[in-house]
């Protein structure tokens, strides 16, 4: 944040505030906040009037960005080997590195990150500000994640972080008062609510289906698990495959509460990693941070997912259930130390294009295949095998349509605190949001009353819509009460300011729209520039946002005549291939794909 107000006395020392906890604030002394993650906007009248600054952290630059993701892929490397280990001593198990890679790899992936970046961040302050004073967070306080979904949750909040930095800080050697707070997980993605369908048919063939779905056969060649196909979809591939593939609806497992066993958590300070302070603390650390999930549930997990999958099929498909699910990530392994093999589908839109998307780079490590929305890659172990995108299937034309009416501006928020390496900093958000006020003020004054602003549907406390009623009142904010491609197809035309799934939906509907975001912030790989290139020079693109509300203000009156122009949809098309690929006849070309390799021994 550009902004501080710092009237200091030399001699007084600075008091350290780590997160948003006010409660954890001293604010009669000059204070550093530790991020920008601390200054909620909803409290902004209150914070402006403290004397403060707020850190740098060498992590905004980005070659130092460049440079901790580098070591942090090593390291990952490196730990999991260890943890491989040392978990299969605790659990009397002799799994390979590849399946602990399946069933931890997307929690450890998180968890170095984000302890580099908490360590970086106090070893900075710790430095350039030696005798500041904090508050921490009281050891009976402490809490464990019980799986990634948890952790991930903790990790966006700020009592969670309260109790990494109070750690972190004691590994340092510092004294400091503590004080008490409750830790609870808020869930990281909302639950929409949902109305009864309204075809009373169709909605008890949809209860009829999922609960069908529940019951594995115990010989079957495929099992699909959430690949975006829906009940309908599922079952015509069903027929078209004469039965071969198996679609598994089963839901997470809740996982129970379990005592902490810290005989057995004891283990993992075996870890053998560098004689280096950050890895000394993450053998520190580990010990209590580590999901119970793998440790005292995981003969828990184990059970479940011998019940809920009762067949080892040749292969196993999914799109999104290699993160969160870890009933299926441990069924999933455990096919595979068996010869099944696991297949990956593409599920978010910067695939393929992110420079740096450490999911991507970890499910094209453990799956045997991985089915891509039209881009080709070599160096990885996965074969990347190009196929219509399943999220985007049956997906109907929109077109231009001047009878429409208003601008869709979809947007993005996220979490205060960095939470993973990834193609944008975390640093960002204010930035981010500098950009969207930039556009609408840069925007005819006709035009701007014609915007409608669709939040992301989580917050992370940034306090998104408050800020958009303080700029400009008189905006529209759009809810989630309205599925997305309904007011895509209901707006005259499309803006997105990020790189994510919004502004591939647009282009692949065809529907008029204008692109804006900062290319520094919002990185593409070296192979996906020339393709992006090209959206920039049809008018789809724009590297600022003032350009982008001058396209706007051009195109709005006549977006059908602009968005028709020949080449500017072979340019459309062009990327879509290769980003988003389609084809109506998606489903027999899935179907076609699932017979050979329920027929095949190897798919390789």
């Amino acid at each position: 944040m550009s902004s501080e107000r710092v009237v200091n006395n030399q001699h007084e020392p600075y008091f350290l505030a780590t997160t948003a906890i006010e409660r954890f604030w001293d604010p009669s002394k000059p204070i550093l906040f530790l991020s920008d993650a601390c200054l909620r906007y909803s409290r902004k009248p209150f914070w402006e009037q403290l004397n403060y600054k707020v850190l740098f952290c060498p992590l905004q630059d980005r070659q130092k960005f460049n440079e901790a993701y580098s070591y942090i892929s090593g390291l990952y490397e490196r730990t999991l080997s260890h943890l491989a280990e040392i978990l299969n001593s605790i659990h009397k198990t002799e799994y390979s590195k590849h399946f602990w890679r399946v069933v931890i790899g997307p929690w450890l992936l998180h968890y170095v990150g984000i302890l580099y970046e908490r360590y970086i961040s106090l070893k900075t302050a710790v430095n350039q500000y030696p005798d500041f004073e904090t508050i921490g967070l009281s050891e009976q306080n402490f809490v464990t994640p019980k799986d990634l979904l948890d952790f991930i949750s903790l990790s966006c909040d700020d009592p969670y972080n309260l109790q990494l930095y109070t750690r972190i800080l004691t590994f340092f050697g510092r004294d400091f008062k503590t004080d008490d707070l409750n830790i609870v997980t808020r869930p990281v993605v909302n639950s929409a609510k949902r109305g009864l369908a309204k075809n009373v048919v169709k909605y008890i063939l949809k209860y009829v289906f999922s609960t069908i779905g529940r019951f594995e056969p115990r010989f079957v060649p495929i099992v699909m698990k959430d690949t975006y196909l829906s009940l309908g979809q599922e079952l015509q591939l069903f027929l078209k495959t004469g039965g071969r593939i198996w679609a598994n609806r089963n839901t997470m497992t809740r996982f129970p509460s379990l005592p902490f066993d810290e005989q057995v958590r004891s283990k993992f300070s075996n870890l053998q990693l560098e004689d280096n302070e950050f890895e000394k603390l993450i053998i520190e650390m580990i010990q209590l941070d580590i999901p119970k999930s793998y440790v005292e549930g995981f003969d828990f997990i184990c059970d479940q997912a011998a019940k809920l999958h009762r067949c080892k099929p040749k292969a196993i498909f999914s799109a999104m259930t290699w993160s969160f699910n870890e009933t299926f990530k441990l069924w999933a392994a455990t096919c595979a130390e068996n010869g099944t093999n696991l297949c990956g589908i593409q599920h978010g839109a910067n695939y393929g294009i992110a420079a740096c998307s450490p999911l991507e780079t970890h499910e094209l490590i453990i799956t045997d295949r991985f089915y891509s929305w039209g881009w080709e890659k070599s160096d990885c172990h996965a074969k990347v095998v190009p196929m219509p995108a399943t999220r985007l299937l049956r997906r109907k034309s929109m077109g231009a349509d001047n009878r429409k009416k208003g601008i869709l501006m979809a947007t993005n928020c996220f979490p205060r605190y960095f939470y993973r390496f990834q193609d944008f900093l975390n640093y960002d958000n204010s930035e981010y949001f500098d950009w969207q006020q930039h556009f609408v003020s840069a925007l005819s004054s006709q035009n701007r009353t014609k915007v409608r602003v669709r939040l992301y549907i989580l917050d992370y406390g940034c306090d998104c819509a408050q800020k958009w009623k303080d700029y400009q009142p008189e905006l529209t904010i759009e809810n989630w009460d309205v599925p997305f491609l309904k007011s895509l197809e209901n707006c005259r035309l499309h803006v997105s300011d990020h790189l994510a799934s919004t502004f591939i939906d647009g282009l692949v509907a065809n529907k008029p729209t204008i692109l804006f975001w900062n290319p520094e912030m919002f990185r593409v790989r070296r192979q996906a520039q020339p393709f992006f290139d090209k959206l920039r020079h049809a008018g789809i693109l724009y590297n600022s946002p003032e350009a982008a509300a001058a396209a706007v203000d051009s195109v709005y009156d006549d977006v059908e005549t602009w968005w028709q122009n020949p080449d500017r949809q072979k340019i459309r098309i062009q990327f879509c291939d290769l980003f988003a690929q389609t084809s109506p006849n998606a489903l027999d070309q899935w179907a076609d794909e699932l017979k050979r390799i329920a027929r095949e021994t190897n798919i390789n």
